[in-house]
Order: C-alpha cells, then sequence, then structure tokens
C-alpha cells in the first residue's frame, strides 16, 4: 500500500505542468529537480504546504531515497527506481514506534532509564531512588 508521500510525488511526476521543475533522468532512475526556485514556490506550496526544500529531503530520506552529487540538479534516487521498479513500488517507511528486534523506541527510552537507575545505585553499593 502506498504512502500519501508517495502518491504525492506520483503525481509531481506525472504532471506535465512540472516539466523542467522536476523531471526523470534519461533511464527513470532518478529525480532531478532541474529549478529550486520554481520548485519551492509552486510545487511544494502546493502538494506539501510548505515551501522548504530541507523538509522535503528529510521526508525523501526517511522512505530511503538517498541524494547524488550533481553539479547541474538535485538528485535522488533509490533502490526500487535503480532497479527499475518505479515510485509504485516504494510502499512504505520504517515508522519510529514500529517494534524492531530492538523494541520500540519508547521502550529503549524507558529501558535506558531503568538501566542508569540500576547502574548507579550497583556502583556506589546504595539504592538512588
Amino acid at each position: 500500500m502506498q504512502t500519501p508521500f508517495i502518491k504525492k510525488i506520483i503525481k509531481i511526476m506525472e504532471d506535465p505542468e512540472n516539466e523542467g521543475i522536476i523531471c526523470w533522468n534519461l533511464n527513470n532512475s532518478q529525480i532531478q529537480i532541474q529549478n529550486l526556485k520554481k520548485f519551492e514556490e509552486k510545487i511544494l506550496i502546493k502538494h506539501f504546504r510548505h515551501n522548504k526544500i530541507s523538509s522535503f529531503i528529510r521526508q525523501l530520506n526517511l522512505y530511503g531515497f538517498r541524494k547524488i552529487r550533481s553539479v547541474e540538479f538535485l538528485t535522488f534516487t533509490h533502490t526500487m527506481l535503480e532497479r527499475g521498479l518505479g515510485l509504485k513500488a516504494i510502499s512504505s517507511k520504517k515508522r519510529r514506534n514500529e517494534k524492531s528486534e530492538e523494541g520500540t523506541f519508547e521502550e529503549n527510552i524507558v529501558n535506558f532509564g531503568e538501566f542508569a537507575e540500576k547502574s548507579v545505585s550497583d556502583k556506589n553499593g546504595i539504592s538512588r531512588k
């Protein structure tokens, strides 16, 4: 299932009005922002209700995109794009509260607090609560 962010990217990339602002590279494996000023003023405001390129890049990073060094354009790629699967194959991002092998973020904060308290009492031979 595609997330709203990916759906917006697909819509932006398919819109012919955005030609010259954002496009695919020649083999459709990278997204290129050709005109940063127009991208911020026209596209970000319309689709994301902000004009901060840093926020957009942060969100791309959350979805596994990475920036490619390019002299001409601001360029991003994703492993799914490199494999020729396109944006529709990018379905979800890892959420901060999803449970991993190490536990959720919230559980780790609680566990660290308990560990810190135990370390202080063990080190000094007394309990500090």
